[in-house]
């Protein structure tokens, strides 16, 4: 409850543009370090116990997870998931993350005709492996995931978000 964390996509899109995540004092509320974590970052998770932090990064044709040892404010791995990940959710125990992957309007995701050739996915971290373990395919567009604890145990949900023009 000390620190806020924001995504700032950086540069022209390619792995030399940078993009950051600023560190932000929540009290004072000014900014107190910045973390440079890859290609246009978007998602943002927090490790439950506080030592991790986990960023999507947009990018083509396969985007990454950024694993940001939070001690020392370093990227300790980059893993690579699935076209446009979004957002990303750890789960309570913090064993899991889920990063949901858009695909989107890129050429590996619609045909020139318009046709989906792939639709998103969901991908499945190992925290302490840090490793992708698992990839769901889901709807075209997922933008979040969520955790949910229920009766029967941590739920994975998927809003997906399903483009529609007004025609």
């Amino acid at each position: 409850g000390t620190r806020v964390f924001v995504s700032n996509s950086g540069g022209d899109g390619s792995e030399a543009g940078t993009g950051t995540v600023s560190i932000i004092d929540a009290g004072s509320r000014t900014v107190i370090g910045s973390i440079a974590v890859g290609k246009q970052p978007q998602g943002i998770a927090v490790s439950p116990d506080g030592r991790g932090l986990y960023v999507a990064n947009n990018g083509q044709p396969l985007g990454t997870v950024a694993v940001v040892d939070l001690a020392t404010s370093k990227v300790i791995k980059k893993i690579t998931v699935g076209h446009n990940p979004q957002g990303l959710a750890v789960t309570p125990d913090g064993k899991w993350v889920y990063v949901a992957n858009q695909c989107g309007d890129t050429a590996d995701c619609i045909a020139k005709d318009g046709t989906v050739t792939a639709n998103g996915t969901v991908s499945v971290i190992d925290t302490t492996a840090l490793r992708v373990v698992a990839t769901v395919q889901v709807d075209m567009e997922p933008f979040g995931v969520a955790v949910a604890v229920t009766a029967d145990g941590p739920q994975v949900l998927d809003p997906s978000y399903r483009h529609s023009s007004p025609e």
